[in-house]
């Protein structure tokens, strides 16, 4: 006995050992932006100046996860793939010469938040998904000539009702945690320029330009004072970067009387060139601060000359009507995830360029600062948005979530403005501006856009609906997945409800995993059916999208990408990617990529030809239906005990409960038969139903929602979209459900002193739902019933109905057999529905937020 105790401690430790290990050694989920990528050249490229210097810290560092002990080596940027909270450190050195600086910390993204120590004093705290951030350091932080040490905790745990973005995020890229792009210290003259922002002023119907500079100088450390024989200058320069011209040029004296001061001048240009995507002449801005005639400090900004904006229901672009010619991206890579480098970017996008793109719509997130250099060096558009993706009104009804959200688009807009290729900024996705609450957090970001910059806003929706124009400059009308059938009457409707209102189309198809051909088709290659049907349906789209085109349209997307969720329509998904590019995640050519570039360079588009697919209707639902009508049947015909019950119980129910109140058996047989017939009607109801609204978008997000573990769901949509196997697996959770229900009916039983056994309660309750085989008749049949736009609504009301008649008889019978009063049964069956049911609410509701995504989702299942 001893040896075999001795055994399971033995084989107890080592589980416990090899748990412990694979725990620990989470760098296998960490992706690392190759070495060869780590410089901060372009940095210090675009710096170009000889009174800054750029202090790297890209390279190695070391991390540990939550509650782990073991540090690991990892290479920032990096991006670790899991939802926690990870530490990463370095050590770094500052030379003794630059004591006199001022020092900021550079970060140029990190997901989610983040808190930074140096030397272990605590130096800031930043909430914001992506974005760049700029933070002062204390110089008395830092040893010079001695080994620093910097600390960055990073979490990137998502919450369902604060923060941006939310847990609830449909459409949005994967939640990738860690410093994700790159990090350095910037070393400043104690007397420096701190800022500079521009912008543009058009005069004389275009013939003349205005450039407005706003230059922010501060002094961080007062080592001496400013005498008044001392002499400040600032001199600003525009000019050509390849002929160094000046264009203008501007010395104005400042007086410095605090530690900062904000200077705005103007710059009058007689002759200019213009930015646009063809010829993207970028002018290079000089900003230089003299101390008594000593070069202190010097900025170098690229910028270019342009305007974007609505006129009417036209886009208008440096004074001509725009059409767009945009692709919808997200920054994704494959083995680097968000850690992606200049390199990459920059081939990226001359890709999209040579596909004949004009526009990148960065979707729902900030991409690399980066990316929007090279945008304005190559010549693209950029539409930019922010996370606030699918938000229910409730949440903008909340001060904190409000408050989070305006410091995002705070940060985001400083960002935008900055770069000539950003035309628009986008407010969100599918919010209901038509909401009191949505409406007034919506009139504050347009505030905060129109004092921080004239960029444009937008609005993605696909709510076919009337929509306010006073806030929104340009709807972009999602018809992602819209089969090309119903476009036609889509767009009419849309047209109707919004003749006034700016639009741009958004158009895409997804890579089906899951496509079934017809024999007679003669293609075996079923790799070439799914680019061929992908392919088709964005023909067909965009030829009938041709009446909104006017402004132009987006394609969805560029290349797949990684999500929070898988995405029901996929398919079967064996990961979280999204197969909705004209390109594989890999950056492999899909046949559709053929269709947008010749739709973007103008030309004839190819003919894909047809896909003869199986009809939509799969033959499982009718044999599992007649399979289960025969079943029945057969027992109803040759067992003359379950003839009589079933009779009994529809036209005599209450001596039916009294022989089981009085301990009369039923036939253990009878009520299998009963409850395996009906457990397979309701099993290929829903199956019918999720089968049916497999496309459906509004139904793949309450999945998202819903099923909180992404593994869960991706076994949810192989059920979906494998009918046979969701009703064996429905069948036995249904039946799970009834035996949860009968447990706590016992319970509820003995609390009452009510002498009523397992079995009693267990038959009482299927035999209650009795009513529900009156629809095995229409089982075979079902599924072809809600498939018809005529008959949909029928036949969901139809279950309806006989769900509510289940209920009426499930009330009677517990009356009966508990031998209550109505009220005492209402009671009863109350508060074991609040029970079960507020025991779900709650949990679902503390993950999810559930109550606040019901009415939203109501409302966009009503539209």
């Amino acid at each position: 006995m001893s040896g075999f105790k001795c055994t399971i401690v033995f084989f107890t430790m080592l589980l416990f050992a090899v748990h412990s290990s694979l725990s620990q050694d989470w760098s296998s989920q960490y992706l690392n932006r190759p070495q060869d990528s780590l410089s901060v050249h372009y940095v210090e490229t675009c710096i170009k100046s000889s009174t800054r210097k750029v202090i790297n810290l890209n390279g190695k560092f070391q991390a540990k996860k939550d509650n782990h002990n073991r540090w690991v080596s990892v290479s920032v940027p990096g991006a670790y793939r899991f939802e926690d909270r990870v530490e990463f450190r370095r050590n770094f050195r500052i030379d003794s010469s630059l004591y006199n600086y001022a020092f900021k910390i550079k970060i140029l993204g990190i997901n989610n938040k983040f808190t930074i120590f140096i030397n272990k004093q605590f130096v800031a705290t930043f909430e914001g998904a992506s974005l760049p951030v700029e933070i002062p350091i204390q110089r008395d932080f830092l040893n010079f000539n001695q080994l620093n040490e910097i600390l960055v905790v990073v979490d990137n745990r998502t919450d369902a009702r604060y923060g941006l973005p939310l847990k609830h995020r449909p459409k949005l890229l994967y939640n990738y945690g860690g410093i994700i792009r790159d990090i350095f210290i910037l070393a400043l003259p104690n007397l420096h320029i701190d800022s500079i922002n521009t912008s543009l002023d058009f005069l004389e119907n275009y013939a003349k330009c205005r450039l407005k500079v706003s230059t922010s100088i501060k002094r961080s450390y007062f080592t001496s004072e400013i005498k008044k024989s001392d002499q400040i200058r600032l001199k600003l320069e525009l000019f050509f970067p390849e002929n160094q011209k000046p264009v203008a040029r501007l010395s104005l004296p400042v007086k410095l009387n605090d530690s900062t001061v904000l200077i705005d001048t103007l710059l009058s240009l007689q002759e200019f060139n213009w930015w646009d995507p063809n010829s993207p002449r970028l002018y290079n801005l000089r900003a230089q601060l003299y101390f008594n005639g000593h070069l202190q400090d010097e900025i170098n900004r690229k910028l270019g000359i342009g305007e974007f904006k609505i006129s009417g229901t036209q886009i208008i672009f440096n004074g001509k009507p725009f059409q767009i010619k945009g692709i919808s991206w997200y920054e994704d890579f494959p083995q680097i995830g968000q850690a992606v480098s200049l390199k990459t970017l920059r081939e990226e996008l001359q890709v999209i360029k040579d596909l004949g793109a004009n526009t990148v719509r960065v979707v729902g997130l900030p991409p690399h600062p980066y990316f929007l250099d090279a945008c304005d060096e190559i010549g693209l558009l950029v539409f930019l948005e922010g996370p606030l993706y699918a938000i229910p009104e409730n949440r903008f009804a909340d001060e904190k979530f409000e408050r989070i959200a305006l410091h995002y688009y705070e940060n985001l807009l400083n960002m935008a403005l900055q770069h000539i290729s950003v035309a628009a900024v986008g407010f969100g996705y599918e919010l209901e501006p038509q909401k009191t609450r949505t409406r007034e957090f919506l009139v504050k970001l347009k505030h905060l856009l129109d004092k921080t910059t004239t960029k444009i806003n937008y609005l993605v929706t696909r709510q076919n609906i009337g929509m306010p124009k006073s806030l929104i400059q340009l709807y972009y009308l999602d018809l992602f997945n819209l089969e090309p059938q119903n476009i036609d009457e889509w767009l009419n409707t849309w047209q109707k409800n919004n003749p006034d209102i700016a639009t741009i189309i958004g158009a895409g198809y997804p890579w089906l995993n899951k496509v079934t051909v017809n024999d007679e088709s003669g293609i075996n290659d079923i790799k070439l059916v799914k680019d061929k049907v992908q392919a088709s349906k964005m023909v067909i789209a965009m030829q009938k999208t041709k009446l909104l085109q006017n402004n132009g349209i987006f394609i969805q997307d560029f290349a797949d990408w990684h999500g929070a969720k898988p995405g029901l329509v996929d398919g079967v998904p064996s990961n979280l990617i999204h197969p909705t590019g004209i390109y594989t995640i890999d950056r492999k050519k899909r046949l559709v990529n053929d269709v947008v570039r010749a739709k973007f360079h103008n030309e004839k588009l190819p003919e894909i030809g047809e896909i003869d697919l199986d009809e939509d209707n799969p033959i499982v639902f009718p044999l599992a239906g007649l399979g289960c009508i025969l079943f029945f049947l057969f027992n109803f015909n040759r067992n003359r005990r379950l003839r009589q019950n079933l009779k009994r119980i529809f036209i005599y129910p209450h001596g039916f409960y009294m022989d089981l109140l009085e301990y009369r058996k039923m036939p253990l047989w009878d009520t299998f038969v009963l409850n395996l017939a009906i457990s397979v009607i309701l099993s290929i109801t829903f199956s019918s139903l999720a089968f049916r609204f497999r496309n459906n978008q509004i139904f793949d997000e309450i999945l998202s929602l819903m099923l909180i573990r992404p593994s869960i769901k991706i076994f949810a949509i192989w059920l979906v979209w494998h009918p046979f196997a969701a009703i064996v697996i429905l069948a036995l959770l249904l039946n799970l459900a009834v035996l949860i229900l009968v447990v706590l009916m016992r319970m509820a039983a003995f609390i009452m002193d009510k002498k009523l056994t397992i079995q009693q309660i267990f038959t009482t309750v299927f035999w209650a739902s009795a009513s529900l085989i009156w629809l095995l008749p229409f089982t075979p049949i079902y599924y072809r019933i809600i498939n018809k736009p005529d008959w949909q609504h029928m036949g969901e009301w139809m279950v309806a109905l006989f769900f509510i008649w289940w209920i009426i008889r499930l009330f009677r019978a517990v009356k009966i057999v508990f031998n209550l009063s109505y009220v005492k049964t209402f009671i009863f069956i109350l508060v074991l529905s609040i029970i079960l049911g507020g025991g779900i609410s709650w949990f679902y509701d503390s993950r999810t937020a559930l109550f606040d995504y019901l009415p939203y989702y109501w409302q966009q299942i009503k539209i």
